[in-house]
C-alpha cells in the first residue's frame, strides 16, 4: 500500500522587514486611535457631568430666587395691608374728628379733601379680592379710576381671548395679583413722573414671530427718558426722574414678572413717551 502524505497543520511564515514595519505601523495606528477615542469619551463624559452639575446649581439658585421673590412679594402685600389699616383706623378717623371740631368752612373742606385722598390711598394699597373678582374687571376698574382721578385720556383694550385667559383658573390668585400690581405700578409711575396726556393699556396674545403667551403693554405719551437716565438716575420719565423710587419700583415690577415666569421690558424715548411691556408665557402657568 502507498503511504498517505500528511500535511503539517502549521507552516512557518516568513515576513520580510518591510511587511513587519507595515504591521507595526498598523498596530501603532490602531493603538493611537483607541487611546484618542478613550480620551475623547472621557472628556465628553466629564463635560456632561459638569453640565449636569451646572444645571443642578442653576435650578437650585432659581428655586432659591423664586422663594426669595415670593417672600419679598408676600411681605410687601402684608405691609400694604398694614399701612392701609393704619391710615383708615387712625389718620382718617382723626381727620373726621377734626372736621366735626373745625369752625371755618375752608378748613373743613381741606380736611374732607385729605380724607378723600387717604381713602384713595387705602384703596390702592389694598389688593382686589381676586378670589371672587375677575382680573379683567379689576384691571378695567383700575384704569377707570386712574382716568377719573387724574383727568387723563386712558384707553384699555383687551384683545382676542385675553379676557377669558385673565379670568381663567390657569392663573393662581397670587399670579393674578402680580399682573394687577405691575399694571398699577406702571400707571402710578406715569402719574408721578411722565407728565403724559394719553395712556393706553393693551392686553393681547402673541403675534407673528413672538413667543406664545400673554402680552400687556402700558404706554404713555409723556416726556420719556434716555437709557442713561434709567441706569444713572438722572433725567425724567416714569423711572428716571426719581432714582430711588424709580429704581426700586422697576426692580419690584421685574421681580413680580420673574415670579410669573415672564419678563418685563421698558422702552422709552425722550420727549416721546414710555412703554412698559409684560410678557407671561402661558405654557408655564
Amino acid at each position: 500500500m502507498n503511504e498517505l502524505a500528511v500535511t503539517p497543520p502549521y507552516t512557518n511564515i516568513e515576513l520580510n522587514s518591510e511587511e513587519i514595519q507595515k504591521l507595526s505601523e498598523m498596530v501603532r495606528s490602531f493603538t493611537v486611535f483607541f487611546v484618542i477615542l478613550v480620551v475623547v469619551c472621557c472628556a465628553a463624559l466629564l463635560a456632561v457631568v459638569i453640565a449636569l452639575i451646572r444645571i443642578s446649581i442653576s435650578k437650585q439658585r432659581q428655586k432659591e430666587s423664586d422663594e426669595y421673590a415670593s417672600h419679598i412679594i408676600n411681605a410687601q402685600e402684608e405691609e400694604r395691608s398694614r399701612l392701609s389699616a393704619e391710615l383708615h383706623d387712625t389718620v382718617a378717623q382723626d381727620l373726621r374728628v377734626a372736621v366735626s371740631l373745625a369752625k371755618d368752612e375752608s378748613q373743613k373742606e381741606l380736611l374732607r379733601a385729605c380724607i378723600t385722598e387717604i381713602r384713595s390711598i387705602c384703596y390702592e394699597l389694598i389688593p382686589p379680592d381676586l378670589a371672587h373678582e375677575r382680573l379683567s374687571a379689576a384691571v378695567q376698574s383700575l384704569c377707570q379710576n386712574f382716568r377719573d382721578k387724574n383727568q387723563l385720556d386712558v384707553s384699555l383694550a383687551i384683545l382676542d381671548d385675553c379676557e377669558s385667559v385673565l379670568d381663567s383658573a390657569r392663573f393662581l390668585d397670587s399670579q393674578k395679583l402680580g399682573i394687577y400690581r405691575i399694571v398699577q405700578e406702571s400707571l402710578s409711575n406715569i402719574k408721578k413722573h411722565a407728565q403724559a396726556s394719553e395712556v393706553s393699556v393693551i392686553i393681547r396674545r402673541e403675534q407673528k414671530n413672538e413667543m406664545s403667551g400673554l402680552y400687556i403693554s402700558i404706554e404713555d405719551d409723556g416726556k420719556g427718558f434716555s437709557k442713561n437716565s434709567l441706569v444713572g438716575g438722572g433725567g425724567g420719565g416714569a423711572f428716571g426722574q426719581n432714582r430711588r423710587h424709580g429704581h426700586f419700583g422697576l426692580q419690584g415690577m421685574k421681580m413680580r414678572a420673574s415670579h410669573l415666569g415672564g419678563k418685563l421690558t421698558v422702552n422709552s424715548e425722550k420727549d416721546v413717551g414710555t412703554e412698559v411691556k409684560l410678557f407671561v408665557p402661558l405654557e408655564q402657568i
